[in-house]
């Protein structure tokens, strides 16, 4: 199956249903992030052949690897990496995994931390682009599904927050520390 341009929906034409519940990502204990409500359950039948590559990521981590690296002048530096796995199931296989399972392991990539940094970006250039897609589609008379709608705009300003707060931090790493902290 090819990538869709980026820029352009993809429109699938029916062939077969494929049946999505009220299946939510895995809670984070103490936050706000639990998926979108149950008052009643919204479970959506959706055209064309895509159950066998649906996928619900249910959680994701991302943990901090440091290590020590030498620069060509020979300074040491301290190089972030970063273990990112993603955790979840195929929708085709069936699986209703109770609300605080995770399920298994999809992946698990190391990365430096600035190329998580572009990725966070690249991801969230082409979410951008493909809600701008959406609004213009859904003016034609049929809309996404309210919950899920206002559980994205919720997870996308969580994330917003969190990856400015993360921002912040990183530009803090580049000040140069008071003269008071040096002496301590």
């Amino acid at each position: 199956m090819k990538t869709p341009a980026r820029g352009r929906a993809k429109i699938v034409k029916p062939s077969s249903r494929t049946t999505i519940g009220s299946d939510k990502p895995a809670t984070r204990t103490g936050s706000v992030e639990e998926g979108p409500d149950d008052e009643e359950d919204k479970t959506v039948s959706l055209y064309g052949d895509l159950h066998g590559g649906l996928t619900m990521i249910r959680a994701s981590s991302v943990r901090l690897v440091l290590t020590f690296g030498e620069l060509s002048d020979g300074r040491d530096v301290l190089v972030p990496l970063v273990d990112w796995q993603t955790y979840g199931h195929l929708m085709s296989a069936g699986v209703e995994p109770k609300a605080e399972d995770k399920g298994p392991l999809l992946s698990s990539t190391m990365l430096s931390l600035d190329n998580l940094a572009f990725l966070l970006q690249d991801l969230s250039y082409d979410t951008r682009d493909a809600v701008r897609l959406l609004a213009t589609q859904s003016k034609a008379g049929v809309s996404p599904v309210d919950e899920r709608t206002r559980y994205a705009a919720r997870m996308l300003r969580l994330a917003s927050k969190h990856l400015s707060s993360a921002a912040d931090q990183m530009e803090d790493l580049l000040e140069e520390p008071d003269e008071d902290e040096e002496s301590a």
